[in-house]
C-alpha cells in the first residue's frame, strides 16, 4: 500500500515538532479526514494527486496559529515565533522596482521600500500583521477572565503531537491543552470563531468538532493505551466583546462520532489499497441517467 508520505516519520508521543512540519509531513489527520467524509474525490485530487491547489486560508490559518501560540504557550514563545509587521509599514515592493533597485534606477521612495523589506525578512520569524497581534491580545484578556479555562491551560501541556502508522498510513493528531490525569487524559481544544456563541452549539456539527474529538481520543488512545475521558472546546469570539465559552463533548455524541472515523477510515484505506478512488462528477456514466428519463417518459415507475 502506498503510504501518504515519502518518508519515515517519528510515531508515538511528539513533543518537539514545529507546526509547520507537522501540517506539511502528509499525515492522515482529522481535517483530512474531515475533507473525505464530505467530499472524497477534493481529498484525493488535494491529498493524493495534488492536482488541486490546498483550500488552506493561509490568513484565517495564521491568526488561529498565533493565537494558539499566545494563549497555550505564553508570550515568550509567541515572540520567538512571530514578529509583528509595523503599523504603516510600507507595502512590499514589486519584482520591478527590485529590478530598478539593483539596476541603481530606483526612485527614493521604492528604495526605501525594497530596503525596508530585505531587511525585515531577514528575521526568520513568522510575519504577523498588526491588526492580527492586537486580536489575539485581545482574545487573550477575554481567556484570562475566564477562570475555568485558565485553569484548564495551567494543569495541561500544551501542543502535544500523537501519530501512529496503521496499513501504510500515518495518522496524526496534535491536542492543543493535554491534561494528564494519570490513567486518563483530558483534551482543551482553543477554536477561534467570527460567529456568535449561541452558536456554538451547531458549530460542533456543522464543522466536524465531534468528529475531531472522535479522532483524537482514538489516536492518542492507540498511542498511550489510555482513554481521553473528557475533550472540550474552548470557542473564542473574533469580534467584540470577544467573549469565550467552554463546550465539552458529551459521550453519546462522541460515541457516536467514534463510528463515522472508524467507517471514513476504512474507506480511506480501501481506496490507498486498491488504488481506486471515486471519479469526479464530470466522470459519471451519464447513460444510467439518460435510461432513466427515458422511462420515466414511457410512464414507467423509476
Amino acid at each position: 500500500m502506498k503510504s501518504t508520505g515519502n518518508k519515515e516519520l517519528k510515531t508515538g508521543i511528539i513533543h518537539d515538532e514545529h507546526i509547520n512540519e507537522y501540517h506539511g509531513n502528509g499525515s492522515i489527520s482529522s481535517s483530512k479526514l474531515k475533507t473525505f467524509l464530505s467530499t472524497p474525490r477534493a481529498y484525493h485530487g488535494t491529498h493524493v494527486t495534488k492536482e488541486y491547489p490546498s483550500t488552506f486560508d493561509t490568513d484565517i490559518g495564521l491568526l488561529g496559529n498565533a493565537f494558539h501560540c499566545l494563549s497555550l504557550e505564553g508570550m515568550s514563545k509567541y515572540n520567538e515565533e512571530y514578529k509583528v509587521l509595523p503599523d504603516g509599514a510600507p507595502k512590499e515592493p514589486t519584482p520591478l522596482m527590485r529590478d530598478r533597485y539593483f539596476k541603481g534606477k530606483g526612485k527614493p521612495a521604492e528604495d526605501e521600500r525594497v530596503d525596508f523589506w530585505d531587511n525585515w525578512d531577514m528575521d526568520a520569524r513568522t510575519n504577523l500583521k498588526f491588526e492580527h497581534d492586537s486580536l489575539c491580545k485581545t482574545m487573550l484578556k477575554s481567556v484570562l477572565a475566564h477562570k475555568t479555562a485558565t485553569e484548564m491551560i495551567a494543569s495541561g501541556e500544551p501542543e502535544v503531537g500523537f501519530r501512529t502508522k496503521r496499513d501504510g498510513q500515518y495518522l496524526q493528531c496534535r491536542a492543543d491543552c493535554l491534561i494528564d490525569k494519570g490513567d486518563h487524559y483530558e483534551i482543551l481544544d482553543v477554536k477561534t470563531t467570527s460567529g456568535s456563541l449561541e452558536k456554538t452549539s451547531n458549530a460542533i456539527f456543522d464543522y466536524r468538532y465531534d468528529v475531531q474529538a472522535a479522532f483524537y481520543s482514538k489516536i492518542i488512545q492507540e498511542v498511550t493505551s489510555k482513554p481521553v475521558t473528557k475533550f472540550t472546546f474552548l470557542f473564542v469570539e473574533k469580534k467584540p466583546p470577544h467573549q469565550c465559552q467552554l463546550v465539552t463533548v458529551s459521550g453519546a455524541v462522541l460515541q457516536n462520532a467514534m463510528k463515522v472515523v472508524d467507517a471514513t477510515l476504512d474507506r480511506i484505506f480501501e481506496c490507498y489499497a486498491s488504488g481506486v478512488w471515486p471519479k469526479p462528477a464530470s466522470e459519471v456514466n451519464f447513460e444510467d441517467i439518460a435510461t432513466v428519463y427515458q422511462l420515466r417518459d414511457l410512464g414507467v415507475e423509476v
